[in-house]
């Protein structure tokens, strides 16, 4: 008999994602550094990308991840020089996160 609660891989749906990126960043809003943390479940290339509200690309690192905790400090203050609202975005393994950045002066 199956458990109760379990599902197996047929019962889950081709539309059904499963997470297998997990991403923090802090702080926020920032001055000049940005700590990144990354939870990957499945060993890929995994990029990092900060844009401004236009969508130009100010920072970019690539890294190949194994399975883990992952922590990245970005010197941002070298990058993102004004004040205001940034995208930060980690993608990997076919899933993308984003989060809203603020740089105070």
């Amino acid at each position: 008999p199956a458990l109760s609660g379990l599902r197996t891989a047929e019962d889950i749906s081709a539309t059904e994602e499963i997470s297998t990126l997990a991403a923090t960043v802090f702080p926020n809003p920032f001055q000049e550094e940005i700590v990144l943390i990354v939870k990957v479940s499945i060993p890929d290339q995994y990029s990092v990308r900060i844009m401004d509200l236009f969508g130009r690309t100010l920072y970019q690192q690539e890294w190949l991840l194994q399975e883990g905790v992952h922590q990245q400090v970005i010197y941002a203050g070298e990058y993102l020089r004004a004040e205001g609202m940034y995208v930060l975005e980690v993608t990997g393994n076919n899933q993308k996160k984003a989060f809203k950045l603020f740089r105070k002066n």
